[in-house]
């Protein structure tokens, strides 16, 4: 059930977050008070879509700071050594490739190619 709300948080986030971009960019800057505020809009006009997309994934990363619960406990070795253990390799991985070509054709210049039946 709590994995729905994953497709639910895409789907709004791809309606409404383009949505929310355009209209935070047509912002005009004759709207701003004079000031820097103002300086700041006209020289650059994509920056209030930035910056609410920066706002809105620090309020996530502080939630997620804040309120996810750490799941490996530090008395639990097994699951530590088998997170840090090298990676599992099967032996036909560790035998050596063959090249594909001894590297001429690549030197030599493109290739040529014919269609069949053409001259």
């Amino acid at each position: 059930r709590i994995f729905s709300y994953i497709g639910v948080a895409m789907g709004s986030g791809a309606i409404c977050g383009p949505m929310l971009g355009g209209l935070l960019s047509s912002l005009p800057p004759a709207s701003a008070p004079d000031g820097p505020i103002r300086l700041v809009l006209e020289r650059y006009p994509y920056l209030p879509p930035c910056a609410a997309a920066a706002a809105m994934a620090g309020v996530v990363w502080l939630a997620t700071a804040l309120h996810l619960r750490e799941t490996l406990h530090q008395g639990d070795a097994s699951l530590s050594a088998a997170l840090m253990a090298p990676p599992r390799t099967s032996p036909r991985l560790r035998t050596p490739r063959k090249p594909l070509s001894s590297g001429a054709a690549f030197v030599a210049g493109p290739a040529r190619t014919t269609v069949a039946g053409g001259g």
